[in-house]
């Protein structure tokens, strides 16, 4: 058996650096859209929790739906989350002390930035918050 010169291997350490180059920025690309996904997601579910929160604290089923709508804008602006459709639908059908306030959030979340991998535009995520109506309030104040 002969062994080569190392003269002939030259050049080919570039060679398979740029032949692994797009594969090693592809799995980059798919590892940062699971994590922004993840992190979405994750807020998403906050938000909604937060925003049955503040419906919660309401004395009136209109002034509920306008308190879960302003939450939830607001924390998804907090936390960093574009959505390019929100949707903040209130659930009030047993709005009374010791009810329950469901408040279901969607939200299309925007990928245009990560096109270079051919991932679709927007995600759309939802995620749904109770909160229990303090049963010691009286009515109406």
């Amino acid at each position: 058996m002969t062994r080569r010169p190392l003269s002939e291997e030259r050049g080919s350490g570039a060679a398979e650096l740029a032949l692994l180059t797009p594969a090693l920025v592809a799995v980059l690309m798919v590892t940062v859209l699971a994590f922004r996904v993840t992190q979405a997601d994750a807020e998403v579910a906050d938000v909604a929790a937060e925003a049955a929160r503040a419906a919660s604290l309401e004395r009136t089923p209109a002034a509920a739906a306008g308190a879960a709508q302003a939450a939830a804008a607001a924390n998804l602006a907090a936390g960093g989350i574009t959505c390019t459709n929100l949707t903040v639908a209130t659930d009030t059908g047993a709005f009374a002390a010791g009810g329950v306030v469901t408040v279901d959030v969607t939200c299309a979340v925007d990928l245009t930035d990560l096109l270079i991998i051919n991932v679709p535009a927007t995600r759309t995520l939802s995620a749904t918050g109770r909160e229990v109506i303090d049963r010691y309030r009286g009515a109406g104040t």
